[in-house]
C-alpha cells in the first residue's frame, strides 16, 4: 500500500506543483493588492493600539495596588469600629437626646467624622482617569476587544460602567471623604428644635437603625466585592504581562522572527 501511494503521489507531482504554484501565485496577489495593503496598514496600527492599551492596563495595576491595600484596611476598621460609627451618626442627629445608641465615650472622643482614622487613596483620582481614557473613541474597540479575553477583566469594567465614579468609590472604599459623606445625617433632623427632638426619639431610633442596614452594612459588602474584583484583575492581570508567561508562544515567535 505504501509503494501504491508513493508511486500515486510521484505521478500526479506535477499536478501538485502547479496548485502549489497556483496558491502562492493567488497569496502574492493579494499581498501585492490594495486591500491586503490596507488590511496590513490596519493591522500593525490595531497592533500599536493594543499596545498602548496594554501599557495602559500596566499603569493602571500600580493604581490598584494602592486601592486594594488602603481600601482593605479602611474596610477592616469600618467592621471593628461598627458600633461606633452608628453611635457617631445617631449623636449627630441631636446630641441632647439619650438612646440607646448614644454612649458616654462617643461624646468625649468621637463626635465628627474627621475623629476617625481612615484614609484618603491619593491614586483613586488617577485610577478613574485611566479607565474613562481607555473608553475613548480611539482606544475603546481595541479596549473592549482586550477586556474579553478575561472574565476578570470584563466584570470590573462592566461595574465600572455603571457604579465605580469617584464619590461611590470613596464610599465603597471607606476614605476620609466618603465616609465623610456617607455619615451626614439628614437635613430634616437640621431643622427640629430640642422640644421636636423629645417628640422623635422613636424617629431617630428608626433612622439609626437604617443607616446601619442600608448605608454602613451595604457600603461594607459592597467595598468587600470591590476590593475582591480588584485583587481578581490584579492577579490575572500580573499573570499575563509576566516574563514568564506565553514560553512557548515567545519561543515559537522566535524561531519564526515574528516577536
Amino acid at each position: 500500500m505504501w509503494n501504491e501511494n508513493a508511486f500515486l503521489i510521484w505521478d500526479n507531482f506535477t499536478k501538485l506543483s502547479a496548485i502549489v504554484v497556483l496558491i502562492l501565485i493567488i497569496f502574492l496577489g493579494y499581498f501585492v493588492s490594495r486591500y491586503g495593503i490596507i488590511r496590513r496598514a490596519v493591522a500593525q496600527a490595531n497592533r500599536k493600539k493594543l499596545e498602548e492599551v496594554v501599557l495602559k492596563h500596566r499603569e493602571l495595576s500600580h493604581y490598584i495596588i494602592d486601592l486594594i491595600s488602603i481600601g482593605s484596611r479602611n474596610i477592616e476598621y469600618a467592621i471593628n469600629c461598627y458600633d461606633l460609627i452608628v453611635e457617631c451618626y445617631a449623636y449627630k442627629i441631636k446630641p441632647i437626646v439619650s438612646i440607646h445608641a448614644q454612649r458616654r465615650w462617643v461624646t468625649q472622643r468621637y463626635k465628627e467624622s474627621k475623629d476617625f482614622l481612615f484614609e484618603d487613596i491619593p491614586t483613586l483620582e488617577a485610577f478613574i482617569q485611566g479607565i474613562n481614557e481607555m473608553k475613548l473613541a480611539e482606544n475603546s474597540y481595541i479596549s473592549r476587544w482586550f477586556l474579553k479575553s478575561k472574565y476578570e477583566f470584563t466584570t470590573l469594567f462592566i461595574v465600572n460602567s455603571y457604579d465605580l465614579k469617584t464619590d461611590q468609590m470613596n464610599r465603597l472604599l471607606f476614605t476620609k471623604k466618603g465616609f465623610e459623606e456617607m455619615n451626614k445625617p439628614p437635613e430634616k433632623f437640621s431643622r427640629y428644635s430640642d422640644s421636636d427632638f423629645e417628640m422623635a426619639i422613636e424617629e431617630i431610633e428608626v433612622e439609626t437603625d437604617e443607616f446601619k442596614k442600608y448605608i454602613l452594612e451595604k457600603y461594607i459588602i459592597e467595598g468587600i466585592e470591590l476590593v475582591f474584583k480588584l485583587y481578581r484583575y490584579l492577579k490575572i492581570l500580573e499573570n499575563m504581562l509576566s516574563m514568564d508567561s506565553d514560553k512557548f508562544g515567545r519561543s515559537l515567535r522566535a524561531l519564526t522572527n515574528k516577536e
